[in-house]
C-alpha cells in the first residue's frame, strides 16, 4: 500500500505528463480493493494532472455519486482541473 501511495503521489507531481495514468488512477479511486487513503490519493493525483484531466470529469462526477466518502477529494480535484463542475457541485 505504501508503494502504491508513493507511486500515485509521483504521478500527481508529474502533472500533465501523467495524463496516460488517469484511467488507472480512476480504477484505483473507484475500487474497494484499495484503502480509502489510497483512493483519495489517486483522486488527488488526477486533480494535480490539471486541465489535461478535463475529459474524465464525467467519470469523477459519477464516482462522487457512488462514493460519498470521496466527495471532498473529488471536489478538490475538480477545482484543480479547472472544471466548471467544481462550481456547480
Amino acid at each position: 500500500e505504501k508503494v502504491l501511495d508513493a507511486a500515485v503521489f509521483v504521478l500527481g507531481e508529474l502533472g500533465e505528463h501523467a495524463v496516460a495514468a488517469i484511467p488507472r488512477l480512476l480504477e484505483i479511486a473507484g475500487s474497494d480493493e484499495f484503502t480509502l487513503t489510497s483512493r483519495r490519493y489517486a483522486t488527488a493525483a488526477i486533480g494535480r494532472i490539471g486541465a489535461s484531466a478535463e475529459p474524465k470529469v464525467p467519470d469523477l462526477l459519477a464516482l462522487r455519486r457512488r462514493e460519498p466518502l470521496l466527495a471532498s477529494a473529488i471536489d478538490n480535484a475538480l477545482v484543480e482541473i479547472g472544471s466548471s463542475e467544481a462550481v456547480a457541485s
